[in-house]
């Protein structure tokens, strides 16, 4: 009894490091300007939104967003072409393991563009190839409402098991969506598609 007694805090602890990792992770840009990125995650508690970045994990550099809020938008600059950049983000408690993403090269950029992937395909392809930009042609989830409620526009649900269902892709490649048919349907639209 006494050995678990003393277990208890360890499990305890343990249980809340675990919980306080963020992992829902993915890039994105605001703009057409290379030299800038978003890093984009979400996290259990609201808080501040803290990116640190570097060309290594000792990171060097950090932009501090102070607003408290569960979904976060950071961007942060690029200085260097042709390098992977090492970067990791934090929630007041919550924190992320360090990931790493390509600068965007001087010469030849390899970009993969999907679409209709909302049966979450094989894209390991695409994982292979090493890309440095992600672009979708359009229905990028199944649906809205089966997730969200119909007429819900705001909801990310379906989004969010689109990050999970690719954690590494999605943390190490910059991710511009287009929406299509799917990615707004808001309401059943029952056996055939809308006009």
């Amino acid at each position: 009894m006494k050995i678990i007694l003393m277990l208890l805090p360890i499990l305890f602890s343990s249980q809340l490091i675990a919980a306080a990792e963020i992992d829902r992770i993915w890039l994105t840009h605001k703009t057409n300007d290379p030299s800038k990125i978003v890093v984009n995650w979400m996290s259990d508690e609201p808080g501040d939104s803290v990116v640190h970045f570097g060309l290594s994990d000792e990171y060097g550099e950090t932009v501090r967003i102070d607003d408290e809020t569960t979904l976060h938008h950071v961007e942060i600059p690029l200085k260097h072409r042709d390098t992977n950049y090492h970067y990791s983000v934090s929630t007041g408690e919550q924190r992320s393991a360090d990931a790493t993403f390509k600068a965007y090269p001087t010469d030849i950029l390899r970009v993969a563009v999907v679409a209709d992937w909302q049966g979450k395909p094989d894209l390991s392809a695409i994982v292979n190839d090493d890309v440095h930009l992600l672009l979708t042609a359009g229905d990028n989830i199944a649906r809205l409402w089966d997730k969200c409620g119909e007429g819900e526009k705001d909801c990310i649900k379906p989004y969010a098991e689109l990050i999970d269902a690719y954690p590494e892709l999605f943390r190490s490649t910059p991710f511009m969506p287009v929406l299509g048919n799917h990615d707004r349907e808001i309401r059943p639209r029952g056996s055939k598609p809308p006009a």
